[in-house]
């Protein structure tokens, strides 16, 4: 089989194109100082990573120095009696002021990690501190310091989206001042809601509702489990 001489000419043109990349970018990484061989040795370049973290973590301790420790996680397991494992082993300190963000794919145990720190479920082992106290501690007040906008949605269906947040300002502090809610609503651009039922929510303003109800108590620490979902 014969290729035409036209095709043939094509594909030398083509391996000839390619192998001038291959030499330009060989000899631009050849010439950087910075580059070794070495580089191009997989184990290697899982040391070069695993010390890059640890100089982002010296680096990330650095910046924390001093700062106030909100809630302390150590060596956190979580397994179900189905015998299914869902935390293994997280270690995290979130200081005070600050916005921490917990990310994971599905199924990474994320909520259930939110779980023991509110205490709807207990750790197989591992410790969780809250202003310095564990939570195995009996009577923790440290408790009534968070709030939780959880991933699911639980508002009453026939409670208006005023009625939520009374009803939840309420709960966290047992006194009703109209400046935080108003603040929050206004915030959370739910200022034509407020007379609406829960049932009659679109998604995302039901989801709207659940952070506005997680802020209405000013509480110290606030959780948000997917907050944007919807």
């Amino acid at each position: 089989f014969v290729l035409p001489f036209g095709v043939t000419l094509l594909t030398q043109i083509l391996d000839t194109c390619i192998l001038i990349a291959i030499a330009v970018a060989a000899d631009y990484l050849i010439s950087s100082n910075s580059f070794t061989f070495a580089h191009l040795n997989p184990f290697r370049r899982k040391e070069d990573n695993e010390a890059r973290r640890d100089i982002d973590i010296h680096e990330d301790a650095e910046v924390y120095e001093g700062m106030e420790i909100a809630i302390e996680i150590d060596d956190l397991h979580k397994t179900f009696f189905t015998g299914e494992q869902a935390v293994r082993g997280v270690h995290l300190k979130v200081y005070k002021n600050q916005i921490t963000m917990l990310l994971g794919q599905n199924g990474a145990g994320k909520s259930t990690t939110f779980d023991m720190i509110t205490g709807k479920h207990h750790p197989t082992s591992g410790s969780i501190k809250i202003d310095g106290i564990p939570t195995t501690e009996r009577h923790n007040a440290n408790y009534e310091k968070i709030s939780l906008c959880p991933q699911n949605s639980p508002c009453f269906s026939m409670l208006t989206v005023a009625e939520h947040l009374y009803f939840f300002t309420r709960l966290s502090n047992g006194v009703w001042d109209t400046a935080m809610p108003d603040k929050i609503v206004e915030m959370l651009k739910l200022q034509d809601e407020t007379g609406k039922y829960a049932k009659n929510l679109s998604g995302g303003n039901l989801r709207k509702l659940c952070v506005a109800m997680a802020l209405v108590g000013d509480n110290k620490i606030v959780l948000l489990d997917e907050p944007t979902a919807g």
